[in-house]
């Protein structure tokens, strides 16, 4: 159902719906969170409190959690691309087409 949570100590700090039916899995650091859906909308969150910091698109579905390191986010979509976007506004910076293993 697109619902998401920050727990700290075993007590629930937020509860937000995103908005969308969410694939992938979570990723977050301790600024943001950032999940994928299915139609490739990649979503961030504020950490501290849920509320939505940016959206933007890959090429289609996030198939694995979202990865947040520094100033980057990296996803993986289900084309075998992985982007990487800024973790302040969600602007692409970054983008890679993964060869297929042909043997």
């Amino acid at each position: 159902d697109g619902a998401l949570a920050r727990f700290d100590n075993g007590r629930q700090v937020w509860r937000i719906s995103a908005g969308q039916v969410l694939s992938g899995g979570v990723g977050a650091s301790d600024k943001l969170v950032v999940v994928g859906t299915p139609k490739g909308d990649v979503l961030a969150f504020h950490a501290e409190d849920g509320r939505a910091a940016w959206q933007t698109r890959a090429s289609s579905e996030i198939l694995a959690a979202p990865v947040v390191q520094g100033d980057l986010v990296a996803v993986r979509s289900g084309d075998a691309r992985i982007f990487g976007f800024e973790a302040a506004d969600g602007k692409r910076v970054m983008e890679v087409m993964l060869v297929k293993n042909r043997f």
